[in-house]
């Protein structure tokens, strides 16, 4: 059997984040962190969103940390 291809690993992974993301979400909203604790992850989802965006996603740009997530 061939391993799984770029649309099937994309999906994939789609699978699996959007299956956790309402749980971090849940637990982060219990927390109540303050928005300085915060901003890294808006930046990442905003970085996630413009790697993703259009119809050539780059999903190998998405997971890298920015220079403003350190």
């Amino acid at each position: 059997m061939a391993p799984p291809g770029p649309s099937r690993r994309a999906r994939e992974i789609y699978e699996i984040l959007t299956s956790l993301e309402p749980t971090a979400v849940e637990l982060l909203a219990r927390r109540r962190p303050p928005a300085a604790e915060i901003a890294p992850l808006l930046q990442a989802c905003h970085d996630m969103e413009t790697a993703l965006a259009g119809p050539a996603a780059d999903l190998k740009a998405w997971p890298r940390p920015t220079s403003s997530a350190t």
